[in-house]
């Protein structure tokens, strides 16, 4: 059988069409996963930003509360801020995990937390808390004190107590650093399951200059 030029020219436009067809098919796929790749690439960078922000923000008011008896509960204060009550900035988001608030100085050249205050508080150097602590978070859980030799300190049962603010002006020469770690699960899964993510800031303490004295007396 002799196929006419039109014929060829049909079946080769009609093979030309497939071809594009599977082409598309193929492509279609490549693209969409593309495109979820970049929307989950850009979730995760907002959540990183908004952990690094949060752990600046608590660092800061952390630091500038000096030795007042809230300090601890200002700073967490300041989390819940950019988190909610719950730990979670929100549906696609970063989950708070673990919060440490430690003291730091100079010669720590990246200002990381001590070693071990990422399983526990340690005393005079770290208060750490499980991002709980924000479903409860009141003033009044942060206002006990006992006296220790005269000396006003922290309750024992108060979470702040290991490194408690009252005792901080004794450690005007360091540093107060705020670390986070939380968790951004993926919203395709195509890169991950989830993200770990970690944080922390340090900025100088800060006293309010304490009273001079008056003389009794004199002319």
């Amino acid at each position: 059988m002799t196929l006419s030029m039109s014929d060829l020219k049909q079946r080769r436009k009609k093979g030309e069409r497939g071809a594009a067809l599977l082409e598309f098919a193929i492509a279609i796929p490549i693209f969409i996963g593309l495109l979820l790749l970049i929307f989950d690439a850009g979730l995760g960078y907002s959540a990183s930003r908004t952990s690094s922000s949060a752990a600046r923000s608590a660092a800061r008011v952390g630091a500038l509360s000096g030795e007042l008896r809230d300090a601890d509960f200002r700073a967490l204060d300041a989390l819940r801020a950019a988190y909610g009550a719950s730990g979670s900035e929100g549906q696609d988001s970063a989950v708070l995990g673990t919060i440490i608030v430690y003291k730091s100085d100079p010669d720590n050249p990246n200002g990381a937390p001590p070693a071990g205050c990422l399983a526990a508080s340690v005393p005079n150097m770290c208060n750490t808390y499980d991002a709980s602590i924000l479903n409860s978070l009141t003033p009044e859980t942060f206002a006990g004190v006992t006296e220790v030799d005269g000396v006003t300190t922290c309750d024992p049962a108060s979470p702040d107590a290991a490194w408690c603010p009252l005792d901080r002006r004794d450690d005007n020469s360091e540093f107060l650093g705020v670390y986070i770690t939380s968790v951004y699960d993926t919203t395709t899964g195509i890169e991950s399951d989830a993200f770990d993510l970690e944080d922390r800031a340090v900025f100088a303490l800060y006293f309010a200059p304490e009273p001079i004295g008056i003389a009794e007396g004199g002319e």
